[in-house]
C-alpha cells in the first residue's frame, strides 16, 4: 500500500475511495478508502477517512481507485471559476482528488483526515458528538490555508465584487 499521511498535502494513497455520506445542511462530505471495497475484497486493514466541511460544490465518481489530494494552484482556481461562471467563496479552497482528472474535486473550506480501525464504529463525521467514543488510529490532521492566504482572497473577491457594481 503506498500511503503518505500525515500533515500537509499532497496526500497520496493507493486505497479505493468511495462517497460514504453527504449532507446538503451542514454542507460535509465523508469519503473513506479502504480495501474492504475492492472486488475481491481485500484484508481490510485501516481505513482512511476524509471529511470536507463548508463544502460550496463536488464533483466526483461514487467510486475510484487511489487518491491523489492536493489543493489547486491560483492559475488553477482561476481557470475553474471561468469554467463554472462563478466564484468560489474565498474562504474556499479548490481540492483536487485524483491525479490528472480535473473531473474529480471538491470546493470546500476544511477538510480533516484520519486513518480508522475498520472494525470500529468511530467515523470523522461523529467525532465531535462522542468525545468518548471510539477513536481514530492515530492523529487526525486538519488542512487549512493560512489567515493571510484567506485575507488575500477576502481583499480582491471584495475589490472584484465592488468593481463589477
Amino acid at each position: 500500500m503506498t500511503s503518505r499521511l500525515p500533515g500537509a498535502l499532497p496526500l497520496i494513497d493507493d486505497r479505493h475511495f468511495n462517497l460514504i455520506r453527504w449532507e446538503l445542511g451542514h454542507h460535509w462530505m465523508l469519503l473513506r478508502g479502504g480495501r474492504e471495497f475492492r472486488d475481491p475484497p481485500a484484508d481490510p486493514g485501516p481505513s482512511l477517512e476524509l471529511l470536507f466541511t463548508n463544502v460550496q460544490r463536488i464533483c466526483l465518481s461514487t467510486g475510484w481507485d487511489s487518491l491523489a489530494l492536493r489543493v489547486s494552484t491560483d492559475e488553477e482556481r482561476s481557470q475553474m471559476e471561468a469554467h463554472l461562471g462563478q466564484r468560489i467563496w474565498f474562504e474556499n479552497h479548490l481540492f483536487f482528488l485524483k491525479e490528472g482528472s480535473p473531473d474529480h474535486y471538491v470546493i470546500a473550506g476544511g477538510l480533516y483526515w484520519a486513518e480508522i480501525d475498520h472494525h470500529s464504529h468511530f467515523t470523522l463525521w461523529d467525532q465531535n458528538r462522542d468525545p468518548e467514543g471510539p477513536k481514530p488510529i492515530g492523529d487526525v490532521y486538519y488542512s487549512y490555508d493560512a489567515p493571510e492566504i484567506v485575507a488575500a482572497r477576502r481583499a480582491a473577491w471584495k475589490h472584484a465584487r465592488d468593481t463589477e457594481n
